[in-house]
């Protein structure tokens, strides 16, 4: 028999060069079989595939994961007939270490390219495609960005990287072998829409090989000013609303003092001046646990701090510089008060500002005749504040220099009166992802207040208050900030009722209660609202014990981002009862206890500002006698979670000599310690 010789063939199959990926699992393929020849054929592939990839002997699948790297090599594929005839496919194979991209966050403003720096590691070894992807966020496509390649270079503000610039198209580019780094940028569309900074996502993706894979976000910074522009207005007119408030409460503090003499608060303690540095008697009209407590608070509201700071922020003095009776018309006087206060609050849906205001008062007045108060006030006010835009934050700082022109007048008995103007100077800067900018601000305010005590039915003691205060703030334009131009004003009507109960020949209750309306308007928190406040002082003069409990609400309010309240509880006990010995005081306090124009009926220092957090106070002291004393302070802040220690004496070696000296530690809830040590020489006559 005569059989025709026949050679195998693959027709027109081909096998494709392949790039693998050191630890990934390959895509299986199945290598062609061939036809034609003579008898059975057989198969064979060489050189064997690389460690990890093997292939099935029956059905001819190549499948696995390289282990290794391996450098381009020639692969035949052969199939052979019975008597020797042959076919081959030849093809290569590439394993590539495996590389990793790495894309970091970038920001740019409107109308320059968000510039991103992919890096390879290590850089392949032969030319590489990647895919780019911008995905929308907050920011749109068409709108706030765009896949366009650009027609010019990229703007200086756009260096950095190195490699190629390669733009966030949507279409595959090519990295070139041993390239590290690659610049990736995105055009970003300038408008003069309102809104706060906007976000998109950078995907990149390698396409040859498949394995490596890298995301990040681009950030375009609002550059029209509007967004960070109101929010810098709303920051602005808090500051200026709390300056006036604690103008209003000091001043009012100051009608009190006018009337009592020479004063010297330290901390929110009294100090004794002349002959006052002598135990008090039951003649002095004070109790034994005033004698006692030599830095005792005098509103009983234990709210002070025990840093160089808080101790400033309630300390006042007011000094008689003409004759004793000065107060009933005739000499000047000298005063001087400090003041911190906190704030917070919505006044847009998608802003929300916070921050601190300490404030600095000295000031000089006197009475032209009895029912007439004149003067004139200098304040220095420092604010630390902040606010939140959508998902966007910054940072202020200001400080303002003011002058407080002041009148108080009773132009008949139980009716009181008063007004007030303002106007200061300074500047402020403002910190965002934006950058810095500094700009010039100024304050103008007026305030007018009046009190008619109504007279007493069935043992209560009624009175009317009102007060109103308008506050406008203006600043400068400045790089990256347009001018304001924000104002605030409030109003209030209330009703005080208040009563003293001698409940035993030792032991008195004095409760107060004021309810009324108050209406806000202008940047922030604008439409009407209903506030009610009032507190309780329980003393024994046998006991030396006086506890008092004070707290307001804001029942109500037409700004649904408004709230307010405050609550405090103080105790303090003298155990000896003669003003010697040892003292024991305990103060916790919530929120905001007092605020606005108060202080003008009560004397009392005003609040903090604080947020409805928690602060609690214990106090322990020991007189040794009339010249020395000596106390020890430990505060705890819930809020911040804060806590502190001080440890404070007075000695008096002179009757007209006062030393004063206070160290103290404070500690955050990070650990982050602060100390301080103060001393305080003082003559009065």
């Amino acid at each position: 028999t005569v059989i025709e010789d026949t050679v195998p063939s693959f027709g027109d199959e081909t096998i494709t060069d392949k790039l693998w990926v050191a630890g990934l699992r390959i895509e299986t393929f199945t290598l062609p079989m061939a036809a034609g020849g003579n008898g059975e054929l057989t198969y064979t592939l060489s050189p064997l595939p690389p460690a990890g990839v093997a292939r099935d002997a029956a059905t001819h699948e190549i499948s696995g994961a390289p282990a290794a790297p391996m450098e381009r090599t020639e692969y035949a594929w052969t199939a052979t007939d019975a008597d020797g005839d042959k076919a081959t496919l030849t093809f290569a194979i590439e394993v590539w270490p495996r590389i990793e991209f790495s894309l970091e966050d970038a920001k740019a403003e409107e109308g320059d390219e968000v510039v991103f720096i992919l890096k390879l590691s290590p850089p392949p070894p032969r030319d590489m495609t990647a895919r780019l992807a911008a995905v929308p966020g907050t920011a749109t496509v068409g709108e706030d960005y765009t896949t366009a390649a650009a027609r010019s270079p990229l703007s200086s503000a756009s260096a950095g990287g190195g490699g190629t610039v390669a733009y966030a198209t949507g279409h595959e580019f090519r990295i070139a072998a041993g390239q590290t780094s690659v610049r990736v940028a995105v055009r970003t569309i300038n408008d003069e829409t309102d809104e706060p900074h906007e976000t998109f996502t950078l995907d990149a993706v390698s396409v040859h090989p498949m394995g490596a894979r890298a995301a990040a976000t681009g950030t375009i910074l609002d550059n029209d000013h509007q967004g960070r522009t109101r929010a810098f207005e709303a920051v602005l007119a808090a500051f200026g609303r709390t300056v006036a408030a604690e103008a209003v409460s000091a001043l009012g503090e100051r009608f009190t003092e006018a009337a009592s003499g020479n004063r010297v608060t330290l901390g929110g303690h009294a100090v004794p001046l002349g002959a006052a540095a002598s135990p008090p008697t039951d003649e002095d009209g004070l109790s034994a646990a005033d004698a006692a407590a030599p830095w005792r608070s005098d509103d009983g509201a234990g709210s002070a701090g025990i840093g160089m700071r808080e101790l400033a922020a309630r300390s006042s003095f007011a000094l008689s510089l003409g004759r004793d009776d000065a107060a009933a018309g005739g000499g000047p006087a000298l005063w001087g008060r400090a003041g911190a206060s906190r704030f917070s609050g919505r006044p847009d849906d998608d802003l929300k500002t916070e921050g601190e205001v300490f404030t600095g008062f000295v000031g000089t007045d006197a009475r032209p005749r009895p029912d007439f108060l004149l003067g004139v006030a200098v304040a220095r006010s420092r604010g630390e504040m902040s606010y939140a835009l959508g998902e966007g934050r910054g940072d202020v700082d200001a400080t303002l220099t003011s002058v407080f022109p002041y009148a108080h007048w009773t132009p008949v008995p139980m009716v009181n009166l008063w007004a007030m103007m303002g106007a200061g100077q300074g500047a402020a800067k403002v910190a965002d992802d934006a950058g810095a900018a500094r700009t010039d601000i100024e304050m103008r305010m007026a305030a007018l207040g009046g009190r008619k005590e109504l007279g007493a039915s069935g043992g209560v003691d009624w009175a009317l208050k009102g007060d109103g205060v308008a506050v406008r703030m203006t600043s400068d334009a400045a790089r990256g900030l347009s001018a304001t131009d924000a104002g605030t004003r409030r109003l209030r009507l209330m009703v005080e009722g208040s009563a003293d109960w001698g409940l035993t020949e030792h032991a008195r209750l004095r409760p107060r209660l004021e309810l009324g309306g108050r209406w806000d308007g202008g940047r922030l928190d604008e439409g009407f609202g209903q506030e009610m406040g009032g507190g309780a002082t329980y003393a024994d003069m046998r006991l030396g014990l006086e506890a008092e409990a004070r707290g307001r609400y804001l029942l109500a309010h037409r700004s649904s981002g408004f709230e307010e309240w405050g609550a405090s509880f103080a105790v303090h006990f003298d155990p000896g009862g003669d003003g010697l010995g040892p003292w024991i005081g305990m103060s916790p306090q919530w929120g905001a206890t007092d605020g606005g124009a108060q202080s003008l009926w009560e004397g009392a220092p005003p609040d903090d500002g604080g947020s409805a957090g928690g602060r609690l106070r214990l106090e322990a002291g020991y007189r040794f006698d009339e010249s020395r004393a000596m106390t020890l302070t430990v505060k705890r802040d819930s809020r911040g979670g804060g806590r502190g220690y001080g440890l404070g004496c007075r000695f008096a070696p002179a009757r007209n000599l006062l030393v004063e000296a206070e160290a103290s530690r404070s500690e955050s809830e990070t650990n982050a310690f602060e100390h301080s040590i103060g001393l305080k020489l003082r003559m009065h006559w």
